[in-house]
């Protein structure tokens, strides 16, 4: 009976024993969770500190220094999450900042490069970030968009960005895809789409057609229009594809876009007829840019070069002329 009773207390020590390693590795843990916390808070607010004084390479490297610190780190536990965090609002603030306006001036086009690569980080990251922060918003893409067709515009060019190997128009239409797959895009599922309007489209098409890549304005065509849940194509974007061609005095792709816009029962309002007009006299084919003007202006006028464009001019109410449809007449008149 006496050793019956040593044993079980002996026994009871060991367990004892046990319970308190337990607890001290625990404890242990999660002061380690804090203390790699506070590390992570700090080079956050090192991050923001750079970023108020421009430092956008400076900031870049401590974002990648905290990365490279929680990967380091192993299985933290329930501090991954507080870690994400912190890791999520240090690459907000500095895409914020890398594509703010304005989009032109000295260093703008680095400043948005390192914006690409800030948002690359974080969507190459799904080994060291918790869900979700291994996406971004939507209105980080967004600005991202805003940012790298602003550029474009601004600056009438789609040199190859600094430090990258693709250019800006390249890096727009890719963002366009995850925004319309909703690939990497934060609260977002797999079953799920980003919701995206007419203009999200037409500001990258607007720059694409600006500096006369139409191939790639018919790429972004293409993905609108086999995407289910994009708008349709509506006269601002036939405007956009007029306007470009006729910078190009491309005639052939002018009557092109308006076959399509017909066989699509596109209504033209005044800007579209606009466009078409100005393309026409870009394309030095004054007599149609007139029948369409007359077409505008006169309500039984029937010109002989519209019968080809009939079911584009089948509306119940003709575009009324505006003070830019007689002014771009004029520019034809003057030629």
């Amino acid at each position: 009976f006496e050793q019956t009773r040593r044993r079980r207390l002996s026994f009871t020590r060991l367990t004892m024993q046990g319970n308190a390693q337990s607890t001290t590795s625990a404890d242990t843990r999660t002061e380690d969770g804090g203390e790699l916390i506070s590390q992570i808070q700090a080079m956050k607010k090192e991050t923001l500190r750079r970023l108020k004084e421009k430092n956008f390479d400076g900031a870049l490297d401590t974002i990648q220094k905290m990365l490279k610190t929680i990967e380091k780190a192993g299985d933290i536990g329930g501090a991954h999450i507080s870690l994400s965090a912190i890791v999520d609002e240090s690459i907000q603030a500095f895409t914020n900042l890398a594509f703010a306006q304005p989009h032109r001036g000295n260093g703008t086009i680095e400043r948005i490069s390192r914006g690409l690569t800030a948002i690359h980080l974080q969507l190459s990251s799904a080994s060291i970030l918790s869900s979700p922060f291994d996406t971004l918003s939507r209105s980080t893409f967004m600005n991202a968009l805003k940012a790298l067709t602003g550029i474009v515009t601004s600056t009438n060019s789609n040199d190859v960005l600094p430090g990258k190997s693709y250019k800006p128009l390249d890096a727009s239409f890719r963002i366009l895809q995850r925004l319309v797959t909703g690939r990497g895009v934060r609260s977002v599922t797999a079953d799920q789409s980003v919701e995206l309007s007419e203009r999200d489209f037409n500001m990258v098409l607007n720059a694409v057609s600006h500096v006369g890549q139409m191939d790639m304005c018919h790429k972004i065509i293409a993905l609108q229009e086999r995407t289910p849940h994009a708008p349709p194509l509506s006269p601002v974007a036939y405007s956009i594809l007029l306007k470009g061609y006729g910078r190009l005095r491309d005639v052939q792709n002018v009557q092109m876009i308006l076959f399509h816009a017909g066989m699509n029962q596109v209504q033209p309002d005044t800007i579209m007829m606009n466009s078409v007009i100005d393309a026409f006299v870009n394309c030095n084919d004054f007599e149609t840019a007139n029948d369409f003007f007359r077409y505008m202006k006169e309500p039984e006028y029937k010109g002989h070069s519209l019968s080809k464009y009939s079911s584009l001019l089948i509306t119940d109410t003709r575009p009324q002329p505006n003070k830019r449809s007689y002014n771009t007449i004029l520019k034809g008149l003057a030629k």
